[in-house]
């Protein structure tokens, strides 16, 4: 071979590795899954409230603004990692975190949930409803607490 075909070689090989995609890191797979909860969650915190002339409680307009910082702060983190991420593993988190907000939504764990009541903080529904699903709410619950992000 001619020194300018492995020069050749050589540049398409460095340029592949340049854009291969890196496996996620367990900050990377929880933020995907994290958005994915949030999201849901809001999206059921605000269908619960249509076609009620009421005004949402004080503690959800609260938890969902919070959500919404939440979810921008994990997106800033993911977004600009995400074209060297392997998007597969990502979807996976994604779809786990539907997994166990769907697990959360079912009939027997909305009856337990139900059974709360409307808590004054987000502690007292918190005590309350881990019982429902001891195995689901602390992994949904750790969204909640976006300190494992770097920044």
């Amino acid at each position: 071979m001619t020194k300018r075909w492995m020069t050749l070689i050589a540049f398409l090989a460095m340029a592949g590795a340049v854009h291969a995609q890196q496996p996620p890191t367990d900050t990377d797979l929880k933020t995907a899954y994290c958005i994915t909860v949030e999201k849901l969650a809001i999206a059921n915190l605000t269908s619960i409230g249509t076609g009620d002339p009421q005004p949402p409680p004080a503690l959800v307009t609260n938890e969902m603004n919070a959500m919404n910082e939440r979810i921008a702060r994990m997106q800033r983190y993911l977004l600009p990692r995400m074209e060297y991420l392997d998007g597969n593993a990502l979807l996976m988190a994604s779809a786990q975190a539907k997994s166990d907000v769907s697990h959360m939504n079912n009939a027997s764990t909305s009856q337990c949930t139900n059974a709360c009541g409307m808590p004054q903080t987000m502690e007292q529904f918190m005590a309350c409803t881990k019982a429902c699903a001891p195995e689901i709410f602390p992994r949904l619950w750790s969204c909640n607490d976006t300190s494992f992000l770097p920044f």
